[in-house]
């Protein structure tokens, strides 16, 4: 069997988000599927260490384009398409096709996008739910608020997403080492996620603005992540604020080193489609302070300290009392620890290979 997969995102420098899930998924699909060959769909080869099984398609040409092109070589070469970054090639697509449906975020006004972005994909998604023999989502939230937007809807598999590379966490010194390059303090809050409204990052500094400098001397805000859109908020939120740092970017290695050397982190999200950065923490070791989203229950369960992320008080409570208890903050890393252990990237895999079956098989 011949599986086509979209791979774009999965090139190490537009790896965020979807691109980490693809560059996750795929080389495990591959290992456990070994009679299967992959092709996989690309405008542009890059470094990637990969299974033999797979082979590269690259296919020229940006936007629809792309789409159309890659979909009319897709029908002619591959027996399944597996589609975990856009709605658009399968309307073009005539071979059995499997939609990765990582959120509904378009479908709110005011953290979905531009409206421009958040029509496209609607579009798209209704008109690709439409084609799809199976649809993998990353959580049971996202898999409920699927079928109560849409009437007709393919067989749905979760596949929760994991972060098996944040397991070993590395030494404290390494974190030490990472911490000094970025001139922090020992103790900080750390914050993951692109600089965008529905991070709440603009709340999270106002919170920690607000708690009392005796209680949060010697202690830094960091955020890791991205300039998105709608920022400026944030940046006004920054200006007379001690002790808050923004870096950019940070590579997996730095980001692994920010979660282990973290004294809390902060996850104020206002909307999720799963909330991979909490998990992250989790299996390095931070303790916890998250909003209190279904989806993000989901994930931290009994693990993490909750937040209403409406509520900047709140948000200051959360924080304020982890970084006032030492025992509080063990424990949340204990019981964080033990529940990231129940996710893996290859039950992922697992679920999502039995999804492109059954798919074949209908």
């Amino acid at each position: 069997m011949v599986i086509g997969v979209d791979v774009r995102e999965a090139a190490p420098d537009r790896r965020a988000g979807k691109g980490r899930v693809v560059a996750e998924l795929v080389p495990r699909l591959a290992r456990l599927s070994p009679r299967d060959t992959w092709l996989l769909f690309t405008d542009r080869r890059f470094d990637w260490n990969l299974p033999d099984n797979c082979r590269w398609r690259v296919v020229p040409g940006r936007g629809p384009f792309w789409h159309r092109r890659t979909a009319a070589a897709a029908n002619r070469a591959v027996d399944c398409y597996f589609s975990p970054l856009s709605y658009l090639t399968p309307r073009h697509l005539k071979v059995p096709t499997v939609l990765f449906v990582h959120d509904l975020l378009a479908f709110s006004r005011q953290w979905g996008g531009s409206l421009r972005t958040r029509l496209i994909e609607r579009l798209t998604l209704r008109h690709a739910l439409r084609k799809a023999a199976g649809v993998v989502v990353n959580s049971e939230a996202t898999a409920t608020a699927l079928r109560e937007r849409y009437r007709r809807v393919p067989e749905v598999t979760v596949a929760p997403l994991a972060a098996d590379s944040f397991r070993t966490a590395p030494a404290p010194a390494a974190a030490r080492k990472v911490a000094k390059a970025q001139q922090l303090p020992k103790r900080y809050v750390l914050a993951v996620g692109t600089i965008e409204p529905r991070k709440n990052h603009a709340r999270l500094i106002e919170a920690f603005r607000s708690i009392p400098e005796s209680r949060r001397r010697d202690t830094a805000l960091v955020i890791a992540g991205r300039w998105g859109w709608r920022y400026r908020p944030v940046k006004r939120a920054m200006v007379g604020t001690r002790r808050v740092k923004v870096i950019e970017a940070p590579t997996d290695a730095e980001l692994a080193a920010l979660y282990r050397g973290a004294t809390v982190f902060a996850y104020p999200s206002l909307l999720e489609g799963f909330g991979l950065p909490v998990l992250e923490a989790m299996h390095a070791g931070a303790p916890a302070a998250v909003s209190d989203l279904p989806v993000l229950r989901e994930v931290a369960g009994d693990a993490a300290e909750y937040v209403d992320p409406q509520d900047v008080s709140s948000i200051r409570t959360g924080i304020e009392r982890l970084l006032g208890s030492a025992p509080r903050r063990r424990k949340l890393s204990a019981a964080g620890q033990r529940r990231a252990k129940r996710f893996g990237w290859d039950k992922s895999a697992k679920a999502t290979l039995g999804a492109i079956r059954e798919a074949l098989d209908r």
